[in-house]
């Protein structure tokens, strides 16, 4: 739940205030949510055995990306999360 509770306050404190940081947190907030989504498909399929290397898989993309769209944003560029379910859009 942190990968969504974070993105999520920050989303909403700063989405008028700050474009570069809206788009960011919404950005992160998508990744954190199909991140979720991802975990829990392979938490259920841990009983059929399949799910462990898809939780080792997902834990693996989860922080490679997460620390790459970090230093992307603190120097000041964009950054689009692979394989993220654009959920929040642009309004």
């Amino acid at each position: 739940m942190g990968g969504v509770a974070g993105p999520l306050v920050v989303w909403l404190m700063q989405k008028n205030e700050s474009e570069f940081v809206e788009e960011h947190a919404r950005e992160a907030l998508n990744f954190g949510i199909t991140m979720l989504i991802a975990f829990i498909v392979s938490g259920v399929l841990c009983l059929v055995l399949i799910g462990i290397p898809m939780l080792i898989a997902c834990l693996i993309m989860s922080v490679v990306w997460n620390i790459q769209g970090a230093i992307k944003a603190s120097n000041g560029a964009h950054y689009r999360y692979p394989f993220c379910i654009r959920f929040l859009s642009k309004t």
